[in-house]
């Protein structure tokens, strides 16, 4: 049996992308009482843009969560710091948009009929004075995008080779 939902599930997540490849690759933390998760990865196919990796980043959380199924919550506080983002779930118009507001929707229904808020956060904030936590956590899923993004352009980059 579930226990009776706790007040909230904060999601932070983050993209990087790679212009010239169109490799992207995304990471995020979820915290809640009793529940820590952190992953990174990259994204299956090439992106076009930033802005659709820091969609597609969201999707990919609430997707994972989804299958580790964490004690069901009040809210889920979104931090995103990519405003596009966050304009593009509040009216999706690309069928992938949609299916990330799917992804979203089904795990809201895993967490027992919570609702959602998309907050934006201020990225790029490393050595500021003054950082806010959601600043911090923001920032490490940064680092842990731009380091899978690394990753797999040096493996790209072993097949490119001519000898």
């Amino acid at each position: 049996m579930r226990e009776s939902p706790t007040s909230c599930l904060t999601l932070t997540s983050d993209a990087s992308w790679d212009p010239e490849t169109g490799i992207a690759a995304w990471a995020f933390q979820a915290v809640s009482d009793g529940f820590r998760h952190r992953a990174a990865g990259t994204f299956k196919t090439a992106l076009e843009s930033s802005h659709r990796a820091e969609v597609c980043a969201i999707g990919n959380a609430a997707h994972l969560l989804n299958k580790l199924r964490p004690q069901p919550v009040r809210l889920v506080v979104i931090n995103v710091d990519c405003k596009s983002a966050m304009l593009r779930l509040a009216d999706p118009r690309q069928d992938f948009e949609r299916y990330v507001l799917h992804h979203l929707a089904q795990l809201m229904v895993t967490l027992g009929g919570a609702r959602y808020e998309l907050r934006w956060v201020k990225a790029h904030t490393t050595g500021r004075r003054g950082q806010r936590a959601r600043e911090v956590v923001n920032n490490q899923c940064d680092k842990a995008a731009r380091a899978e993004l690394r990753k797999a352009l040096r493996e790209r980059a072993k097949y490119e080779q001519p000898f």
